[in-house]
């Protein structure tokens, strides 16, 4: 990785962030209330304002500091109620470890060193009031960040002391998070309780696994963790399928995990079975429509190599029932007049108007949509093709 790539450092700072409010959250006292992030600074309640910097590849200087220093006095001239927090990591201290006590206080000395340049700007009646509620936070490194809220975790009832449990509930509360400050342009949105965070991730109808469990216990673990966490798809529901950027197993293709889901999705089913639909990472849509035309199998794109058409696309199939051998109807499929709905990611990302709603999606190595934000979903990451097809049963 370059060491100049911002990108990647920015998300990893987005990431530390979140784990800070996720310890926020955990060390609350008070299970209502009401912790921010993204609203006044990078998180805040009603007693406390934090900014959160990862500096990874600096060095500490006082000067690195002086911007948001210089953002929480501003606060604090509109705010003289709460406590104010600086908690940054920097890849070297470069000496400066006691530059605040073991208290995390700082002198009005050293505040001066901080502003450098600006620090006639303010009084000095703010500055020394300013020190006596604000504290500078060196912080931990990533890795133990983490580590200290896989151990809260850990003392949750409701998780008891398995390292298994607490990283699923790390991913599932760290997307919660995620979603709180991506999908709400509303700032005054963007807040949460303890409370909520825990009726969320018990709920359990929107899960997520992400890599931390496959980097922390190998890939077979990871697996069958997620196994014992599978929920099936229904027959009788609306069920969508996204398949990203998903690693492709030698002993199963892309084509022949699709067809494979299929064939078992269509065994024994009844009349009132609803088509799959696969959302398909751009790049593979074309092989797969090929090798279902090649196999036979009818399906409902909304012509989209035409012009798609979503009414078209969310069009529902016609079924018949299977007749028995006294010419009487039964409850099993006959025939349907199409398997299953296949669309490209790019496509189905334009559709404004959506005829169904799903009761149940799954999402591999794919980002969760917005505007289906209440349906229940799992999001599973670095899966391969025959992990994908071995999880997936009816």
């Amino acid at each position: 990785m370059n060491i100049k790539d911002g990108g990647y450092y920015a998300i990893k700072g987005f990431e530390f962030q979140i784990d800070k409010a996720i310890l926020e959250i955990l060390n609350a006292s008070d299970e209502d209330e009401l912790i921010s992030i993204e609203k006044i600074q990078d998180i805040n309640s009603a007693n406390f304002v934090i900014q959160v910097k990862y500096k990874e590849t600096q060095k500490f200087i006082p000067s690195k500091i002086k911007e948001p220093i210089i953002q929480l006095l501003k606060e604090f001239e509109i705010n003289r109620d709460v406590s104010y927090y600086l908690y940054s990591f920097f890849g070297d201290l470069n000496g400066y470890q006691k530059f605040a006590d073991e208290n995390n206080r700082i002198t009005s000395n050293n505040l001066d060193i901080i502003l450098g340049n600006k620090k006639d700007y303010f009084t000095s009646e703010l500055k020394n009031s300013f020190i006596n509620c604000f504290y500078l936070d060196f912080a931990p490194t990533f890795q133990k960040q983490f580590d200290s809220i896989i151990k809260k975790l850990r003392g949750l009832d409701f998780i008891g002391n398995s390292f298994d449990e607490a990283v699923f509930y790390y991913a599932n509360i760290t997307d919660y998070l995620r979603k709180l400050v991506v999908n709400n342009t509303d700032v005054s949105k963007r807040n949460c309780s303890q409370k909520q965070v825990f009726d969320y991730v018990k709920g359990g109808t929107q899960l997520v696994f992400n890599s931390a469990y496959k980097e922390y216990k190998g890939s077979n673990a990871y697996f069958k963790f997620v196994k014992s966490k599978f929920i099936k798809a229904k027959k009788n529901q609306e069920n969508f399928i996204f398949i990203g950027n998903v690693e492709v197993d030698n002993s199963v293709t892309s084509e022949k995990l699709i067809l494979d889901i299929l064939d078992r999705y269509y065994k024994r089913a009844q009349h009132d079975i609803f088509p799959l639909s696969f959302i398909i990472f751009d790049d593979n849509i074309m092989q797969i429509k090929k090798n279902l035309i090649f196999n036979n199998i009818f399906f409902n794109d909304g012509k989209e190599a035409i012009q798609f058409n979503s009414k078209m696309f969310f069009t529902p199939p016609v079924s018949n029932k299977k007749i028995s051998r006294n010419k009487r109807a039964t409850e099993s499929l006959g025939n349907i007049s199409f398997k299953l709905r296949v669309l490209s990611y790019s496509n189905f990302r334009k559709i404004k108007d959506h005829n169904i709603t799903p009761h149940m999606i799954y999402y591999f190595d794919s980002d969760v949509l917005e505007n289906f934000n209440s349906v229940s979903y799992m999001k599973i990451d670095k899966f391969n093709t025959k992990q994908i097809l071995d999880i997936f049963t009816f």
